[in-house]
This record gives C-alpha cells, sequence and structure tokens, in this order.
C-alpha cells in the first residue's frame, strides 16, 4: 500500500519558487526533504548568490535529492524590463515543468507565481513572509501591487501569514480570509541550532547577525556600538551582506576598533556561540527574523523592536528586550539593563528563549501544515 502511494506520487511535481537561497534551502530544506522522502518531485527556483552566499543552489539540489532552476530576479528594485524578464522566465519555468502544486515565498514570486498559477490553473499556495519595502505604503505602485497580492490570494489554496500584522493588514484591504492559515515564521530547526553553552562574560559580545541595511536598523546598531567605543569589555560583532552603501563606514569603525564586520557568513552557529546577545534594531516588514528564532533556539537573549515580527518573539524582560523602532536611546537603555544582569540572569534569559523556540516556534509544526495542505491537493 505505502510502496503504491509512492509510485503515484513520483508522477507528481512540486514546484518551489522563492526570492534567495536561503528562503528556499536554508529555510525550507526539512519541507523540501520531506516531500521528497514521501515521493514527490521537487523543483525549486531562485537567483543563485543574490545575498552573497557561497553556497550554490545546484549543489544543494543535487544534495537533497531536488532539481534546480536558476532565474534572475532583482529582490528590492522594480525595472519594468526585469520585470517581464522574470515573469516570462517563470512562464517558461512552469510550462516546461508542468507542476501540480506550486508553493511560493516573498513578494515577487507570491506575484508572479500567483498569476502565472492561477493562469494555467494550477493549485498554489503563497507565503506572507512580511510586507518588505514595496507594500504597505502610499503610492500608486504600492497600490497595484497590494490589489495584484489580493487577486492571487483570493485564487490560492492557502495563504500563510507570519504575523498578525501582516495578516491584519491584508484584511483591511479586501482579502476575505477565508483561505488563511498562520504559521510560526519559518520556524527553527531545534536539532541543528542546539543550545550552546553561555559563554564567559569578562567581555559581553553583542552580535547583529541580518543584512546590513538600513530598515534592518544598522544604523542604530553602530551608534550602540559608538556609545560603548570606550569599554574593552563589551564587543560588537556583525554578520551579513552588506546590501547598501555601508562598507566604507565599516571599515572606518573597523579601524576604529569600535565593531568587527565578519561579512556573509554560512555556519552561523560559530558566531552565536561566541555572543551573548544577538540585537535586531529592525523596523523592515518581515514576518519573523530567522535570525532571532536561531538565537532563542541556541540559548542566547536577545534585543530587538516592538515591531510586527519581532515582538512575536520576546516577552520583555524574560528571554530579552523590546525597545521601539529607531530609537537609539531606547536601544542603549535595554542594553545597560542586559549588561547590569548578573551571569546567571543572562544566561537564564537565554534559556527562556530556547523554552520559548521548544514551544512555539519548532519547524517541525510548519513542515506538518504544510505536509497536511499538499497531501489534501495532491488527493484531489
Amino acid at each position: 500500500m505505502e510502496f503504491d502511494l509512492i509510485m503515484r506520487r513520483m508522477k507528481k511535481k512540486i514546484l518551489v519558487i522563492g526570492n534567495c537561497y536561503y528562503v528556499v534551502f536554508r529555510f525550507r530544506k526539512e519541507l523540501i526533504k520531506r516531500c521528497v522522502d514521501e515521493g514527490f518531485e521537487v523543483w525549486t527556483a531562485f537567483p543563485d548568490g543574490s545575498h552573497g552566499e557561497k553556497e550554490r543552489g545546484s549543489d544543494t539540489a543535487q544534495r537533497l535529492k531536488c532539481h534546480f532552476s536558476e532565474i534572475k530576479m532583482a529582490r528590492r528594485n522594480f525595472n519594468p524590463v526585469d520585470e517581464i524578464q522574470l515573469y516570462l522566465a517563470l512562464r517558461k519555468l512552469i510550462c516546461q515543468i508542468r507542476p501540480d502544486l506550486i508553493l511560493t515565498f516573498t513578494i515577487k514570486p507570491n506575484l508572479y507565481g500567483g498569476i502565472l498559477a492561477h493562469k494555467y490553473q494550477i493549485p498554489f499556495m503563497m507565503n506572507i513572509t512580511g510586507l518588505g519595502s514595496a507594500l504597505g505604503k502610499d503610492g500608486f505602485l504600492s497600490q497595484i501591487l497590494q490589489n495584484f497580492m489580493i487577486h492571487n490570494m483570493k485564487s490560492a489554496a492557502c495563504v500563510f501569514f507570519q504575523n498578525t500584522y501582516d495578516r491584519d493588514y491584508f484584511l483591511d484591504h479586501g482579502y476575505p480570509g477565508k483561505n488563511m492559515e498562520m504559521l510560526p515564521g519559518s520556524g527553527v530547526n531545534l536539532a541543528e541550532y542546539r543550545l550552546l553553552p553561555y559563554p564567559d562574560t569578562s567581555v559581553i559580545r553583542f552580535l547583529y547577525m541580518a543584512r546590513v541595511m538600513k530598515e534592518k536598523g544598522i544604523e542604530q546598531f553602530l551608534e550602540l556600538a559608538r556609545h560603548y567605543a570606550d569599554r574593552e569589555d563589551v564587543e560588537f560583532h556583525i554578520c551579513g551582506d552588506c546590501e547598501e552603501d555601508y562598507l566604507p563606514v565599516l571599515k572606518k569603525l573597523e579601524q576604529e576598533k569600535i565593531m568587527v564586520y565578519h561579512g556573509q557568513v554560512s555556519a552561523v552557529e560559530k558566531y552565536i556561540r561566541l555572543a551573548h546577545c544577538i540585537v535586531l534594531p529592525t523596523f523592515y516588514h518581515e514576518g519573523v527574523p530567522n535570525t532571532l528564532l536561531e538565537a532563542m533556539a541556541c540559548g542566547r537573549p536577545v534585543i530587538t523592536t516592538d515591531h510586527p515580527g519581532c515582538r512575536e518573539t520576546v516577552l520583555d524582560g524574560v528571554n530579552g528586550y523590546l525597545c521601539e523602532v529607531h530609537d537609539s536611546a531606547g536601544l542603549i537603555k535595554k542594553t545597560e539593563q542586559f549588561l547590569s544582569l548578573s551571569e546567571k540572569e543572562k544566561e537564564n534569559m537565554g534559556l527562556a528563549g530556547r523554552r520559548k523556540a521548544e514551544r512555539e516556534f519548532d519547524r517541525n509544526m510548519v513542515v506538518t501544515t504544510y505536509m497536511d495542505y499538499i497531501n489534501t491537493l495532491i488527493a484531489r
């Protein structure tokens, strides 16, 4: 019976579309592996190296026993010629593969993947990984994008939301919400991101682990580092791809020994292990920052903003601290509170984060939810 089921599924193709390697292979590899193990033929599509990743899509696809097709996509810019080319590339890919089900993540895959799935009457599921830089703003382009997104949502088999702010935004703008499901972000692999021993506190290290861009709060983090420039017992470290024109600033501050920039890194656990606290002063509209989930899973306190997607991860004063967005003074105040804790109190704060990750953000819960929908749709 099980063999017959697998043989039937081997004829079924699932296409997963995202805007970068991380979105598809770092945060969804467990889902892809589960689909492959259960007999589905899985195809993935995204632009290789768009975050400065050292990993290649084709290498990981071979390891996961799925397929990879590279597409070109400008993640943050909107150029009509580039957008038409992206749409045509996805159309060509879908016509070649002829998938039985399409899964889309991030705004442009949700937009073009959804339009094409509807056009070719292919069941599809959308994951709203945040509003990004384009949605939720005044302006003609934002309004057009919003209308197309809601059109796609209405025809999707399921729309997954990662925080209530994004859900309510679309509900308030005309999305009926009959086919929606809440997820705890992308979840975190609790076996991969293990509870790490808390480091010695003779020198306290704060770690920013995200893309180096204004909306992720890099300016507030650098201001925080400058504030403690005279203290030898406090260090500031940055890991992430430098998306905007901050490289000269980072090099200057590094020469002044105010902070250390490690660039884009693959093995983030190595840096989390040395850190005492992860700081993300973001005001970017994302679902739930994976940085925070990984930090919590490893037993590290976090300081972040009272912002959609971030506030879901932190109980203020228990597993970390929340400050207001754009508030460097508030960030410094919360950092002072953290520094005033004893070593044991810092460690206990990290342990509270691990328990919260186990209770609310286990990636297995996300995979199970997806598989329930996938099996139901394929059975139809």
